[in-house]
């Protein structure tokens, strides 16, 4: 089976991220500004409801998947079994979780008066049950994801800008978003057997899934309450309009968690292969260089984010929801924490077989998350959501800290970047000198990131940063390797 470099792997991944921030950033600038906060509230509210749903559907398999067909991807019977194993799983799973999702929006008065929007996310589960990602992400076939999500994703945008024009349109806009951005998925069913047989297999044995599945789907549960719980709170708390406010932190810091974690995405199912295969050197080699990369571009957005919070508001969602910009300001520092989290739990204690380690840690960050709503939530409101985001994020990352094996502790080291913290503050330094120039956000944040990201990258290269090298390295190499083959094919057509 063809196996894609993880440099290629990532190259895709790059273009997947940076269209997935494009894409999103100027959909939300343009219907955040029509659905007003009262609407984005409305239907982010019953998204996250719908999570928890979702949740119990996939019963941990959209990451457990990844790694039990990574490890038999060469040998295409077995890996037609444990798919075949995992998706029925799934649907039986996804038909009790319709039937309790049923029985609790007829049951529960807050749910019940938007129970259209219920019914039109609820294909969310099913799309993403049908849609066996975590087959191709374990092929690695990140040229193919990268395609179908950008063109799925830009027919959605085009379809909000054509379609949703005035507050009422949110059942359009929820219906775009659900069967456009989610509904692809299904070529992803309907071309499933380019790669594993269709036909029944002799044998199966669910069993040997059900343990790992439970570990996996404990993990899922703990990371969506502690992900989630804020904004339920805050939901039934202080109202849809505030779920609103948050939402638009939670969307521009959902964009720079895409940017800091983009390579861990690739990285997952390379990884369980080095671990199955007793690759432990470059599993540890790879594991180090993620931390180190994580740190590297983590560092220079928080501390860049968090003096352009306000300006970062206005741009995306217009002057109406500023009194998201502290809130924004307070989280911003949890896109570092999620992509150090990210790097340690999924894919150093996962692949390692330490599953419950990471389960542990996210069991103390949703204890430690409801907790905090009660106390934070009442009083503080939006704010109180902020911090209860940032601390639960820092929980999860200082107990797996605990929970790493001793021979990879030494890795945390690359956490303390000493350079990239100096180079982050000097490059802001010099960005804040040119905010004062200019009067429209969009050229604020245009102008003074261009600025910050050229002097953060310089002062990397002459602090001769250990990443920032590597990465000048392979791109020289790319260069010449592109230059020797124009030449040859030039000498060739002579």
């Amino acid at each position: 089976m063809d196996k894609k470099s993880v440099k290629y792997n990532y190259l895709m991944n790059i273009i997947l991220t940076i269209s997935l921030m494009i894409i999103p950033w100027i959909s939300f600038t343009y219907y955040s500004r029509i659905l007003q906060a009262e609407g984005i509230g409305k239907v982010e509210f019953v998204n996250t409801i719908v999570s928890y749903f979702n949740m119990i559907a996939q019963i941990g398999i959209p990451t457990y998947g990844i790694r039990a067909c990574a490890k038999v991807r060469d040998n295409k019977k077995a890996l037609s079994k444990v798919v075949h194993e995992l998706l029925m799983i799934n649907l039986v799973m996804l038909f009790f979780t319709y039937i309790i999702m049923t029985i609790a929006v007829f049951s529960v008065e807050r749910f019940y008066i938007d129970k259209s929007f219920y019914f039109i996310y609820s294909f969310i589960m099913l799309f993403n049950a049908i849609g066996v990602e975590w087959l191709y992400k374990a092929l690695e076939k990140y040229q193919y994801i990268t395609i179908r999500t950008i063109v799925a994703r830009t027919i959605a945008l085009i379809a909000i800008i054509a379609l949703v024009h005035k507050k009422e349109d949110l059942w359009i806009y929820s219906s775009i978003v659900v069967f456009v951005s989610y509904g692809n998925l299904i070529i992803n069913f309907l071309r499933m057997g380019k790669y594993v047989s269709l036909k029944k297999q002799n044998d199966y044995d669910f069993k040997r899934h059900i343990k790992p599945l439970l570990v996996f789907f404990g993990i899922t549960v703990t990371t969506t309450i502690y992900s989630n719980l804020n904004i339920t709170a805050l939901g039934f708390i202080k109202g849809d309009v505030a779920v609103g406010y948050f939402n638009v932190a939670i969307k521009i810091r959902a964009i720079l968690v895409s940017i800091v974690t983009s390579l861990g995405v690739v990285l997952l199912p390379r990884v369980s292969y080095y671990v199955e295969n007793k690759m432990m050197d470059s599993f540890a080699n790879i594991s180090k260089k993620a931390l180190n990369f994580v740190v590297v571009v983590g560092i220079p957005l928080v501390v860049y984010f968090i003096a352009f919070s306000e300006h970062s508001i206005r741009f995306v969602s217009g002057n109406s929801f500023l009194e998201a910009a502290v809130p924004f300001a307070i989280i911003v520092p949890t896109t570092l924490l999620m992509g150090l989290s990210n790097t340690t739990g999924v894919q150093m204690l996962v692949p390692l077989g330490k599953e419950n380690a990471v389960l542990k840690s996210q069991i103390y960050a949703s204890i430690v998350c409801a907790i905090l709503c009660l106390v934070l939530i009442p009083s503080f409101g939006l704010i109180g959501a902020s911090f209860v985001a940032l601390i639960t994020e820092l929980t999860v990352f200082v107990v797996q800290c605990f929970c790493l094996p001793k021979e990879y502790r030494y890795m945390l080291k690359e956490i303390f970047n000493i350079k990239a913290l100096v180079s982050s503050i000097a490059a802001l330094l010099v960005a804040l000198m040119l905010k004062d120039f200019f009067s429209s956000s969009f050229w604020v944040l245009a102008v003074t990131f261009s600025v910050y990201i050229v002097v953060y990258g310089l002062l990397l290269i002459c602090l001769k940063e250990n990443i920032t090298l590597e990465i000048l390295r392979n791109i020289k190499k790319l260069i010449k390797k592109l230059i020797n083959k124009s030449t040859s094919n030039d000498h060739y057509k002579q």
